[in-house]
């Protein structure tokens, strides 16, 4: 580096000297001069620095190819995390490998999707402030806005399982054990394979209710000791069991002691039946119990999966499929009217509302149209998306009775949409969506970006570079007339 300054300083005062050489003409040399040395300089300084190899700046992991093979149908993600668990797939990212998100960070937000995601999804404020949406406060994964938004997958970080329910687990259990500070949320490591749970530093035992459903009989978890405990630990009873209406189980009695068996050496995996208890509300006890010296005893429980969750994807992070997810367009028969925005999220918030049968729009329309002139609630009328573009969406739509068509993409000024070749109007939908009304029949429905801005705004470039090329093309006549 110092060698490179030192000829640098040559070079300048080399070109110094010349111009102020008395017999040089300044005007007509120093322009050359001053381009020689430039030149001159890009090579004896320049050139030598040491440069950083290039890095793929995007570069596309595994999780990423799983998605985006998932050609089917248009769909979005979701990706949650633990606070201090770091975000899964930055939203901005996500959309560098063309994966549709319903998150943003620092972008130019719509006021109908912030007053939506904060009032009616349960976004917290605490991104929301900071206009950003990046799913690092936990968002209850089985919310059924989820699946309004077409949330079709939900990422999550590896061995966290569902983590809304790991959050109900940690709220309502109670600990039965004397020493309070031996449990704990937390996260653990064996083997390089990650999962996050509860630490049950033995001896330790806690109790928390778990609503018994047809669905929901199946409690999946991981449990084992951690890295930092497999080589001083003397081993972990660990003892799982249930008590419901006078029922009382013990699931699981297992000496776990990874230096006696090398099975432990990775988490164990288990379900916890209580078919027994359908119907019921059961009271679900873990206690973890040392076999000797407990120092290095730190046992976790934890990756709580419902068994009627669908892993898809369980790797360096783990996919979870929404199987109540939306189709980005669907058909409904039914609509309410209201222009109120307070009474429009107090609609959606409300648990008997029918999400996938009925929307919201803000026009009055006659009642027969509301009401899909007495057609049933649900039939067989569908909708398929045959094209997919940022500004064109094509869909073809097989009407059994009057209804409306919903796209589940951002209402927003600008879009016009056409049924069949003839422009019908847009109507809100559960405030941020777009909807058209159809008659019975097949359609072709398309949505087209056509906003006036930007008509304007090109109309006026194309005159200014028009006004350019005239200026250019008469500039001696100009200059002429000028002077």
């Amino acid at each position: 580096m110092a060698l490179n300054l030192i000829l640098a300083l040559i070079v300048f005062a080399v070109f110094y000297l010349l111009i102020l050489n008395a017999n040089c003409n300044k005007k007509k040399y120093s322009g050359f001069v001053l381009f020689v040395f430039v030149f001159l300089e890009f090579f004896v300084y320049t050139l030598p620095l040491v440069r950083a190899d290039r890095y793929e700046t995007f570069k596309k992991p595994p999780f990423i190819e799983y998605l985006q093979k998932d050609k089917s149908e248009v769909f979005r993600i979701y990706g949650q995390a633990l606070p201090g668990q770091g975000v899964m797939l930055y939203p901005n990212i996500s959309s560098v490998f063309d994966v549709q998100d319903i998150r943003f960070l620092i972008a130019l937000g719509v006021d109908r999707y912030f007053a939506f995601i904060k009032n009616v999804v349960g976004v917290s404020m605490d991104e929301i402030s900071g206009v950003r949406f990046t799913g690092s406060f936990p968002l209850a994964s089985g919310s059924r806005y989820l699946g309004l938004m077409n949330v079709k997958y939900i990422l999550f970080p590896p061995g966290f399982g569902q983590i809304d329910m790991l959050n109900k687990i940690d709220a309502e259990k109670t600990i039965l054990s004397e020493k309070k500070e031996f449990v704990g949320l937390s996260g653990a490591t064996l083997k390089s394979r990650s999962m996050g749970g509860l630490m049950l530093h033995a001896p330790a035992k806690i109790e928390f209710p778990y609503i018994v459903d047809e669905k929901n009989k199946l409690l999946s978890f991981n449990y084992g000791i951690a890295d930092s405990g497999i080589k001083g630990s003397d081993g972990v009873r660990f003892i799982a069991s249930y008590q419901c209406a006078g029922i009382s189980k013990e699931a699981i009695n297992d000496l776990v002691d990874p230096q006696k068996n090398k099975k432990y050496l990775s988490w164990q995996e288990v379900q916890l039946d209580m078919s027994d208890c359908v119907g019921k509300e059961a009271r679900v006890t873990f206690a973890s119990e040392d076999n000797g010296n407990n120092a290095y005893d730190h046992f976790f429980v934890g990756n709580f999966r419902k068994s009627d969750e669908a892993v898809a994807y369980d790797n360096e992070i783990s996919i979870v499929k929404n199987k109540d997810y939306f189709p980005r367009a669907f058909v409904v028969h039914r609509a309410q009217v209201t222009s109120d925005k307070d009474r429009i999220l107090k609609i959606l918030n409300d648990p008997n509302f029918n999400l996938r049968n009925s929307i919201i729009i803000e026009k009055n329309l006659p009642a027969d149209k509301l009401a899909g002139f007495n057609s049933p609630e649900t039939d067989d009328s569908n909708a398929v998306i045959t094209d997919y573009k940022d500004e064109k969406v094509s869909i073809l739509a097989d009407m059994k009775n009057p209804g409306f068509l919903v796209l589940l993409d951002q209402y927003y000024p600008g879009w016009k949409a056409f049924v069949d070749g003839k422009e019908v109007e847009i109507y809100p939908a559960d405030y941020i969506f777009r909807s058209v009304y159809l008659k019975k029949g097949s359609h072709t429905v398309k949505f087209l970006y056509d906003p006036l801005s930007y008509k304007i705004g090109k109309y006026i470039s194309a005159a200014v570079i028009l006004l350019i090329f005239v200026l250019l093309f008469y500039k001696k006549k100009i200059d002429i007339a000028l002077k």
